[in-house]
């Protein structure tokens, strides 16, 4: 398994599958995370040629230039995920985390934990909570297994759903939720730290 901890992980860069080069790139200017984004930067007409030069990269040798990687998959409620989901699995080796979008319940985790497990792979998750029904049950999908290294709350998203602007009080609210639930779950042993994704 690898290291679940975020703590030292400073500076996490997003970056377009697309564009594998910027994640080789990316170790020469002291990033400690790359994340290959298969979602919300990504078209939908190329989210496949996305898919497959992340598997192409993750299938390579390790390159010592790569910097520690995630890989921010689509919801797997859409068939965008899945298809994702079965790229991770089939590949050669597993990027150190998976951000897991929009998830709305400690079930959703649970499912996609076990088939890592089922196909021996070792890769931390990462839920994010972008909606209302995700922070409702924030404090389970928090504590939803070993494999939970953090949780990242998405402010844009979670305030388009609550019908809020990016600045309002009930996005402090819902930011002060997720740490309490990080906290909860760290005092009953789990590794889970809270990390923000704002867009603006």
């Amino acid at each position: 398994m690898v290291n679940h901890s975020v703590v030292s992980v400073r500076s996490w860069l997003f970056t377009p599958a697309t564009r594998p080069d910027r994640l080789l790139s990316a170790a020469g200017k002291g990033v400690d995370l790359s994340i290959a984004d298969l979602e919300d930067s990504v078209v939908a007409a190329e989210k496949a040629v996305a898919r497959d030069k992340l598997r192409t990269l993750l299938d390579s040798a390790a390159n010592p230039l790569l910097p520690r990687l995630a890989v921010r998959i689509n919801s797997t409620s859409t068939r965008f995920g899945l298809d994702d989901l079965v790229a991770l699995l089939d590949a050669s080796r597993a990027p150190d985390f998976i951000l897991l979008p929009k998830i709305e319940s400690p079930e959703q985790v649970v499912q996609i934990a076990t088939l890592f497990d089922q196909a021996g792979k070792a890769c931390a998750l990462v839920p994010m909570i972008e909606s209302a029904r995700g922070l409702a049950a924030v404090e389970s999908i928090a504590n939803a297994g070993p494999r939970v290294a953090a949780l990242m709350f998405g402010a844009a998203d979670y305030a388009s759903d609550v019908r809020a602007h990016p600045d309002a009080l009930a996005l402090q609210v819902a930011r002060c939720r997720v740490a309490a639930a990080c906290a909860s779950a760290m005092h009953q042993g789990y590794r889970c730290a809270m990390l923000c994704h704002s867009r603006r």
